[in-house]
């Protein structure tokens, strides 16, 4: 049988569409399907959750901005990782410091002002040994515990920081006279007029007992000592039968 050549062309068209069919369904089969995305076009519902790790992150590609307040707990900082230079000023507060963990070794220096001082209670105390006669025209004796005299008026110097606050003046005493009475007083000059003043009220000794007892005034004028402009001093006018043991000032003061 003699086969045209038509048919021969019609039968090989059909042949090689059948093949191309053929391998076309095969690759589809065995080929994973293959996507075409656009930029920019796969958003967060197009990822599964936990499937982005550490190996899928460029470097430096996770922000500030990107990490939520307050997600970078202690375990996520490495040790030694956060230096000094990283820490803004005034940042670290006293309520991030643990309590007994500030060693001397990790103070550089401390300003003044930025110490909370307490207030304390201290005393000044003047023996006889302190106090000079204001002129030299009568006689005493004076053991440096208690002092007879003829009627004459002894000082002594009182130094105190500036800034504190005088409370209390407390004379301890003898009188053995009959008639006289020793008076003890707290003072100061006032400069540039010179002129004194009293801080305390002038306290008088009473009764002939020969026993020590005590002169005291809590209530305190110009209580701040201004060494500036001020000196300050106490005052005793003793005579025969008349003795001061001590004087002792009571002053509060802020400071170490």
């Amino acid at each position: 049988m003699i086969v045209s050549r038509k048919v021969i062309s019609k039968l090989a068209v059909n042949w090689t569409a059948s093949f191309v069919s053929v391998l076309l369904l095969i690759s589809m089969l065995a080929l994973p399907a293959l996507a075409v995305v656009a930029a920019n076009s796969v958003d967060s519902s197009a990822i599964i959750n936990g499937q982005v790790k550490t190996p899928d992150l460029a470097g430096n590609a996770v922000t500030s901005a990107k990490i939520k307040n307050g997600q970078v707990k202690k375990a996520d900082i490495a040790v030694g990782a956060v230096a000094s230079g990283r820490i803004a000023n005034s940042a670290v507060t006293s309520a991030k410091i643990r309590n007994g963990t500030i060693i001397s070794a990790d103070v550089n220096s401390i300003r003044d002002s930025k110490i909370r001082y307490s207030t304390k209670t201290r005393h000044l105390g003047l023996s006889m040994a302190a106090f000079t006669p204001m002129t030299n025209q009568f006689n005493y004796v004076n053991f440096g515990f208690g002092m007879m005299s003829e009627s004459g008026a002894f000082i002594a110097p009182v130094s105190l920081p500036d800034g504190a606050r005088v409370t209390r003046l407390r004379a301890t005493y003898i009188d053995t006279s009959p008639t006289g009475n020793l008076q003890v007083g707290l003072f100061r000059y006032n400069y540039p007029g010179v002129s004194r003043q009293d801080m305390s009220n002038v306290l008088t000794s009473s009764g002939t007992s020969g026993n020590w007892r005590h002169l005291i005034d809590n209530t305190i004028n110009f209580a701040v000592i201004d060494n500036v402009n001020n000196s300050y001093f106490v005052m005793v006018t003793t005579g025969p039968g008349l003795g001061i043991g001590k004087a002792l000032v009571t002053y509060k003061i802020k400071g170490p």
